[in-house]
């Protein structure tokens, strides 16, 4: 009986996806909707974290004053709808 073989490709370097660039044009748009300063910086810091530290930070930088939670989903929403053209 022959052996079937897998095989599994982690891109964490952007040489297939570049996932990052397309993160942050998606928290640019979102930032634009909502009417966030410096969401670039912003949208950096948040680049590898978990969801539960993306709001720490998130809530911090705006001091409390913007909702996380209608802006992530937002950059959910536009990440994917790009993701799959």
């Amino acid at each position: 009986m022959e052996k079937t073989k897998y095989a599994v490709i982690f891109d964490m370097d952007g040489i297939i996806f570049d996932s990052e660039s397309l993160y942050v044009d998606c928290w640019k748009e979102a930032g634009l909707e909502y009417g966030l300063h410096d969401i670039v910086e912003m949208s950096h810091r948040l680049i590898g974290v978990n969801d539960e530290l993306s709001r720490s930070l998130f809530e911090e930088f705006y001091h409390g004053e913007v909702e996380f939670e209608p802006c992530r989903k937002r950059v959910s929403e536009l990440f994917h709808e790009r993701s799959e053209q």
